[in-house]
C-alpha cells in the first residue's frame, strides 16, 4: 500500500484530496483487520466501532485499546462495540489517521 501511494506522488505534482482520503480509508481497514473490526461507523456525536462476534477474543480487544486509546476516550458498550464521541477529533479525516 504505501509503495502504490509513494509511486503515485513521484510520478504526479499534485495528489488529489480524494485519491487522499482512499488510501487513509484503505490503510486504515487494513490495520483494522488484524483487530477484527467489522465495521467503523458514524452516528450522530459518535463514532462506533464493532468487531466480529465470531472472532474476537478479550485479549485483542485489550490491545486494539492499549495501541488506539491512548488518552481513555473509547468507551466499551458490549465486548464487541466501542465508541468514541466525535467532538475529541477535528474531523473524521483525524479519527481514521488514529489507525495507521
Amino acid at each position: 500500500m504505501d509503495y502504490a501511494y509513494r509511486t503515485f506522488v513521484e510520478s504526479n505534482d499534485l495528489v488529489p484530496e480524494e485519491l487522499e482520503n482512499l488510501f487513509l480509508v484503505l490503510k486504515s481497514k487494513l490495520s483494522l483487520k488484524h483487530y477484527k473490526v467489522a465495521s467503523v461507523r458514524k452516528v450522530l456525536k459518535n463514532y462506533f466501532i464493532e468487531f466480529d462476534k465470531n472472532e474476537m477474543k478479550l485479549e485483542l480487544l485489550k490491545e486494539f485499546l492499549r495501541i488506539f486509546d491512548k488518552k481513555k476516550d473509547f468507551v466499551i458498550i458490549t465486548p464487541f462495540k466501542i465508541s468514541v464521541e466525535t467532538q475529541l477529533f477535528k474531523n473524521d479525516k483525524e479519527f481514521l489517521k488514529i489507525f495507521v
